[in-house]
């Protein structure tokens, strides 16, 4: 029987619940594919809970749930079919339910996938709440299966993106809850995107803002896609494994056509199937028929699927999966005929799938297996000289121990001794004395260690760190890499040290501009962590917020700013107010405010950290002084240019003091002076002083970085404003090439350098070019968020100028009515009178300026 969750008015409500959602459930096969709904009755009374949202035209309802109605639109601007959740009671809706739908765009925020539906805009109109998502045109997972007849391995690829998919989701926090087929959709493309986030929780806790979402006691979900610990109605036990759970069924489902137990009947007989009864494996079931391969021939499926399948259903959580990341890999190592782990508890197994797949190498193998045998004679007859040197080998390991605990005391203090490299606690030391002792360091762990991998694991960690903190970076990459290598080989992917140096490695390859590189090894960590510490452990939210920077530098401040939000609530609550952590979290939202154009809540929050830091960390600490120039920054961005070049002047002779003059961060200072030299009018001396910055940041960073671009761009502008524009048009083409090559495609520096040279391109009478350039951006620029008017009016001003001035040498009705219409909307976006630092330059037709880039914190 179905256990007793609390009090009989409890059950009663929780039955009640959970078969609303097992009718909706069951309801469900009978719809069309899209979203699984079709045109209701109320829309056909021509009833929305909105009648019509500005700047887009609603075309027909495609869902109607509990909570929001979807609708498929136009955007009037662009052309371009979207989706609009409208929350469902409109003006009326209380307000329970406008936190829940209020969390779930904070969701879809953060999570920009491939994968995942994403979400373009939001708003409120005449008081009803909506949001603007992706449109998917598409059947859902298993419609889409039946219909393409893939054969298993086809399903298990789709599958397995979905995997990562959630996965990508679990890592930043969030679990759906609500996966099933029908919220899955397959694209034109063939690409699975998950969507319908409503009932999505963070593992962090909800967010304050929203109010609470779960009680104990209520079930949230769909039912039959429900896992036990959901129909139990216990909200604290709802984690990642929640959903392995869920996708364990789905893919049950997907290779068998069936549910792994009855769904149907009374609501206490499918609750108690739910909670105890053991599903039998999916290849002694019978469902909708076989699934036939690419031949018709049907196909059968092996114990190891129904080992990753059954895994993913274990009753106690502690049995699953325990992340979607793992089941993911397994079903690629099945795709690879490689031992799964569902099955690798028994040795002649995994030796069994090893010579499946080697059956060349088996054959050589079992003609030397004879040899072996023979020679295994020979040594039964040497075994009586082994036992007596068995008791010298005894004698021989105790040394050993001995000279290994020696060379762990060495290594901890040399660990020690290195530690002081850090500028934070070595002052103004000098850096090339830094530097020759770490040299000595290296070669010496590569002449001394090679037998000692942990001990040299460790060591080369140490140096790697030291390496990163005077702003060597290859070196540092060396050291990282290589200690990498040797803890993956002497313990394992799940080793603290291991998931410590993959964290370390992260924030080096962000600082290098190998972001897709950070990204990676910021994921491996936070899932590695949170597997092993827990999610609100000190080094998991380490990796968290950092993970936050790298995606900040990829463009995304939109999804950063939610996840440092997250990671802020939970340092505050578990390490206190004033913990360094905790103020390294708000220096970094800060950050993301000011990107958001925030400036005011930026502001404040930088004062705040400034004066703790200033008791806590000291002032020459390095995140001390990151601090005190991003609200240089802020200052400059907001105008207040004289209060920001004394703070700079400051700023950059303490960072030269304490870390020496060619260390990124100084370099950052003396950009970001720079930049405000050049808002004050100083043109000469401002390109003087981007000219060195430049030059050092190629010899510390390498001439392909991101920053680098990003002063070249800012030095194009001075050229060109000064009337170089011949000398301008090489330097914004070295900018936007080195953005094409180290940033992804859809990063907003990329565009920007794409609009600098198309206006440099229209001063120069090349028309064609120019247009193909602003077609790019424009492309780039529509339905992004994280670009602020300035930037769409500065697109809009160089389209007119296009089309303007091309018309003066070749009248002609096409260009004479683009012209109007960008004169228009141009003026429709003309900015205020205060600009932020990103913002276009005054000259309407010159190319843009940008601020340099502000100073990351990384814990």
């Amino acid at each position: 029987m179905f256990p007793d969750s609390g009090s009989s008015k409890n059950h009663a409500d929780l039955i009640a619940a959970a078969r609303q959602q097992f009718e909706s459930a069951r309801r469900a096969d009978r719809r069309p594919a899209g979203f699984e709904g079709g045109t209701s009755d109320r829309l056909n009374r021509g009833e929305h809970p909105v009648d019509a949202i500005r700047g887009y035209e609603i075309l027909r309802e495609i869902h109607r749930g509990g909570q929001g109605v979807v609708y498929q639109a136009i955007q009037t601007s662009t052309r371009r079919t979207v989706a609009i959740k409208v929350l469902r009671e409109g003006p009326f809706a209380g307000e329970q339910d406008r936190n829940r739908f209020e969390r779930e765009t904070a969701i879809l925020a953060q999570l920009s996938h491939p994968h995942i539906v994403g979400i373009i805009d939001r708003g409120v109109e005449s008081g009803c709440y909506y949001f603007i998502m992706d449109f998917v045109d598409g059947a859902s997972l298993e419609r889409y299966a039946d219909a393409e007849n893939l054969d298993i391995r086809s399903r298990l690829r789709l599958f397995t993106e979905v995997c990562e998919a959630v996965n990508f989701a679990h890592l930043r926090g969030i679990i759906h809850r609500d996966l099933k087929p029908g919220n899955i959709l397959i694209d034109t493309n063939g690409r699975p995107r998950i969507l319908d986030f409503g009932l999505a929780k963070s593992t962090d806790g909800e967010a304050a803002s929203f109010g609470s979402q779960t009680l104990t006691g209520q079930f949230v979900g769909s039912l039959p896609w429900a896992s036990p610990e959901q129909v139990q109605g216990d909200a604290a036990q709802i984690d990642t494994r929640t959903d392995v759970y869920s996708l364990g069924i789905m893919l049950y489902h997907l290779l068998t056509g069936t549910f792994p137990y009855r769904v149907a009947g009374s609501m206490r007989d499918v609750l108690d199937n739910i909670v105890r009864a053991e599903p039998p494996a999916p290849s002694s079931v019978v469902g909708r028929g076989a699934i036939t391969s690419g031949s018709g021939r049907p196909e059968r499926l092996d114990r190891d699927l129904d080992a990753i399948v059954l895994k993913c259903l274990g009753k106690d959580r502690e049995g699953r999966y325990q992340t979607a990341g793992e089941l993911a890999r397994d079903i690629r190592r099945y795709l690879a005929g490689e031992p799964v782990e569902a099955r690798r508890q028994g040795t002649w197994y995994v030796v069994g799938k090893s010579l499946k797949r080697h059956r060349v190498a088996a054959a050589v193998s079992a003609g030397f297996l004879v040899l072996v045998l023979a020679a295994s004679v020979v040594s039964l007859a040497l075994w009586r000289m082994a036992v007596r040197e068995r008791d010298e080998a005894v004698a021989a390991q105790r040394r050993a121990d001995l000279e290994a605990a020696k060379s762990i005391q060495i290594a901890r203090f040399a660990q020690d001794m290195l530690s002081g490299i850090d500028p934070a606690t070595a002052g103004d030391l000098d850096k090339r004395l830094m530097r020759l002792v770490l040299d000595d360091a290296a070669a010496r762990v590569e002449r001394e260690l090679a037998g000692q991998p942990a001990v040299e694991a460790s060591i080369r960690r140490t140096i790697g760190l030291s390496y990163q903190a005077i702003g060597e970076w290859p070196s540092a990459a060396r050291q990282l890499e290589k200690s990498l290598e040797l803890f993956r080989a002497a313990a394992s992917e799940m080793d603290p040290e291991t998931l410590g140096v993959l964290n370390d490695l992260g924030m080096l390859y962000k600082e290098q501009g190998r972001l897709p590189d950070a990204q990676a090894a910021c994921e491996k960590a936070i899932e590695g962590r949170t597997l092993l510490l827990g999610p609100e452990h000190r080094d998991t939210l380490i990796s968290r917020s950092n993970l936050a920077e790298v995606l900040k530098e990829q463009g995304n401040p939109l999804e950063a700013e939610a996840l440092n939000r997250i990671v802020l609530e939970a340092r505050t609550r578990t390490l206190g107010p004033e913990h360094p952590d905790t103020l390294t979290s708000l220096n970094n939202l800060a950050i993301d405010l000011q990107m958001l154009q925030r400036t005011d809540e930026a502001e404040a929050i930088l004062r705040k950290v400034i004066e703790v830091e200033s008791r806590v960390k000291g002032p020459t600490h390095p995140e001390s002084m990151r601090t005190v120039n991003n609200l240089a920054i802020i200052l400059q961005y907001t105008g207040r240019l004289e209060e920001a070049e004394n703070i700079l002047r400051e700023g950059v002779a303490l960072r030269e003091r304490v870390l020496g003059k060619d260390h990124p961060d100084t370099l950052r200072s003396l950009g970001t002076l720079a930049e405000t030299i050049r808002r004050k009018g100083d043109l000469p001396e401002a390109e003087k002083m981007f000219r060195h910055v430049i030059d050092e940041y190629r010899r510390v960073l390498g001439s392909a970085h991101p920053t680098v671009a990003l002063h070249i761009y800012t030095l194009a502008n001075i050229v060109a404003t000064r009337g170089d524009l011949p000398g301008a048009e090489p330097l914004f083409r070295e900018a936007l090439e080195i953005c094409r090559t180290s940033l992804p495609p859809s990063h907003l520096q990329t565009g920007h350098s794409k609009l600098g040279l198309a206006a440099c391109m229209l001063k120069l009478k090349k028309f064609s070019e120019a247009e193909e350039l602003l077609l790019e951006v424009q492309k780039l620029f529509e339905g992004n968020p994280e670009v602020d008017r300035y930037w769409h009016q500065s697109l809009a001003v160089c389209f007119m100028n296009l089309y303007g001035d091309r018309y003066k040498e070749s009248p002609n009705n096409a260009d004479a009515e683009k012209t109007a219409y960008w004169r228009e909307r141009a003026i429709q976006l003309t900015p205020p009178t205060s600009q932020p630092a990103s913002a276009p330059a005054s000259d309407a037709g010159a190319p843009c300026s940008s601020a340099p880039a502000q100073q990351k914190s990384t814990a």
